[in-house]
C-alpha cells in the first residue's frame, strides 16, 4: 500500500466540523456522500483517515485506490 493514492467515500454531507476533523485530507461534498482523499501516499496516512471515519460514527460507502495515472480531480467514482 506504500505511495498509493486513496479516496474514501462516506456517507452524508460533511458540515465545517467534521471537515476540519480531515484538515489532512482533500475533501469534497456532493449529494447526499463526502470524498476524502488523504494527502499522505503512505500506509498510515490512510489508516488514520479510515480511523477518523470509525471513531465520529461516519458510515462508510466505498474506498477506492487510484490509479497511477488517475488525477486528484477525477470523478468518475465519486456518487452524484
Amino acid at each position: 500500500m506504500g505511495g498509493q493514492q486513496y479516496e474514501i467515500i462516506v456517507e452524508g454531507v460533511a458540515g465545517p466540523a467534521v471537515q476540519s476533523a480531515f484538515g489532512d485530507c482533500r475533501v469534497d461534498v456532493r449529494c447526499a456522500a463526502t470524498r476524502l482523499r488523504p494527502n499522505g501516499t503512505d500506509q498510515a496516512a490512510f489508516y488514520a483517515v479510515l480511523d477518523r471515519v470509525r471513531d465520529l460514527g461516519l458510515t462508510l460507502l466505498e474506498v477506492h485506490q487510484l490509479d497511477a495515472g488517475q488525477g486528484r480531480d477525477d470523478e468518475d467514482s465519486f456518487p452524484s
